[in-house]
């Protein structure tokens, strides 16, 4: 941001209110993607996170063994 805010100085040695105004509009377009991008995580269902949590609860001592195999599940 002090990049954009510094790029254009007036002749007194101050920024120019333009640049500031670049500023925000680049952070607000950095705000719409980051929200577009948290909105694309899809969503865990109930029955999935039921499925894993009895997973992890059935084989837990396998994170007690050093490069033990985790059994497959389908």
């Amino acid at each position: 941001m002090a990049a954009i805010v510094t790029a254009h100085v007036g002749s007194g040695g101050f920024p120019e209110e333009s640049s500031y105004v670049a500023a925000f509009l680049v952070a607000a377009g950095i705000l719409v993607v980051a929200t577009l991008v948290a909105l694309a995580i899809p969503a865990i269902g109930d029955a999935m996170l039921d499925e894993a949590l009895e997973f992890a609860a059935a084989n837990a001592e396998i994170g007690m063994v050093p490069c033990a195999e985790v059994p497959r599940t389908t």
